[in-house]
């Protein structure tokens, strides 16, 4: 209900950084394929996109899921479904300098150890255990522009383009 009450009376969409979304997992999928020569560098790389890039996911289903609203409700299991599309979300964002993309995420269990050097492919990949939720993700990426002096935020909010809301 927070972001909810934060998208309606402040006008911001919270994007939660990878390594704390709830299927955090996800990525360790991925090192899981690797061959064995690849994975010190796989892992440093997928521990630091973890930290710079921000997620705002969404379901493509017309219809609603339960095993959905397990996995994204908190304890009092209280929540809203907002319909909308891609390209409502993209135009009522002000995105301002931030680089984002969108895209939908690949569900699959075998990767080239080539693809790992992609934060779109990673960012946007999933084991084909999670097909059930045909997710669709927005995504903000500030990779590189992170040192060990200055650790990112957990959560990205991005204000409105517009009086529209999503």
């Amino acid at each position: 209900m927070d972001k909810l009450l934060d998208l309606f009376f402040n006008r911001r969409l919270t994007f939660n950084q990878v390594a704390i979304a709830a299927d955090r997992n996800e990525l360790s999928l991925i090192l899981n394929h690797m061959p064995s020569e690849n994975k010190d560098g796989a892992t440093k790389f997928i521990n630091h996109m973890r930290h710079s890039t921000y997620i705002s996911c969404w379901t493509m289903k017309d219809f609603e899921s339960r095993a959905l609203w397990y996995s994204y409700l908190d304890s009092t299991l209280q929540g809203i479904s907002i319909v909308t599309t891609v390209q409502q979300v993209i135009d009522s964002i002000d995105w301002g300098d931030k680089a984002y993309d969108y895209r939908i995420v690949d569900y699959r269990d075998s990767f080239d150890p080539e693809e790992i050097q992609s934060n779109t492919i990673t960012s946007n990949t999933k084991s084909t255990a999670y097909f059930e939720e045909s997710e669709v993700r927005f995504l903000v990426s500030y990779l590189g522009k992170f040192s060990d002096e200055s650790p990112p935020k957990d959560s990205e909010e991005l204000g409105s383009r517009s009086s529209k809301t999503i």
